[in-house]
């Protein structure tokens, strides 16, 4: 099995041999320290993990945009690293294939669509809300209608009475 040294990786990932060796102590590489004047060792394994884990750095290894379902909510922090993530791994569980690599083309289309598909939902749902407030805005006139025959009622106006749709809605109705 190939070996590194850590100078090798720094090489490879165009970065400091101090910030490997910072990876190794805070446990995201691992190395085997063959001694103190030869320094850490990495096995290609766990370059290889590493390099999953880390998609800045694959990128850098592979020169191309490619990433594994495993490691792409780690290309943007916080709760858009987190969408970004579910939406591949649904696009994964889409095509149910596990552990392979995704374009940025790819992505960057099941992203659209993603976001397309956010577009439709919240334009049904405000069509929804619309029909609401309509039906919202009918029960507020009946409440109107009914307060104001009510105090009719308790007035004595006769004529408003007469008048009301209420009348005229319970003849139609039989009452």
């Amino acid at each position: 099995m190939k070996k590194y040294s850590v100078k090798q990786i720094a090489e490879m990932l165009h970065t400091t041999e101090e910030t490997v060796r910072r990876w190794i102590r805070d446990g995201k590489l691992k190395a085997n320290q063959v001694s103190r004047k030869d320094g850490n060792v990495i096995e290609e394994n766990e370059f290889q993990r590493f390099l999953k884990v880390s998609p800045k750095y694959a990128k850098i290894v592979t020169g191309t945009n490619s990433y594994t379902p495993s490691n792409i909510s780690g290309l943007v922090g916080g709760a858009i690293g987190s969408l970004v993530g579910s939406l591949v791994i649904g696009y994964c569980e889409d095509r149910k294939e596990r552990d392979f690599q995704i374009s940025a083309e790819d992505i960057e289309n099941y992203i659209l669509e993603a976001i397309f598909s956010y577009e439709k939902s919240i334009k049904k749902k405000n069509q929804d809300i619309k029909h609401l407030n309509d039906e919202i805005a009918e029960e507020r006139k009946n409440i109107d209608d009914l307060k104001s025959f009510l105090e009719n009622i308790k007035t004595g106006n006769k004529t408003a009475i007469q008048n009301s749709r209420f009348k005229e809605e319970g003849a139609k109705n039989g009452r």
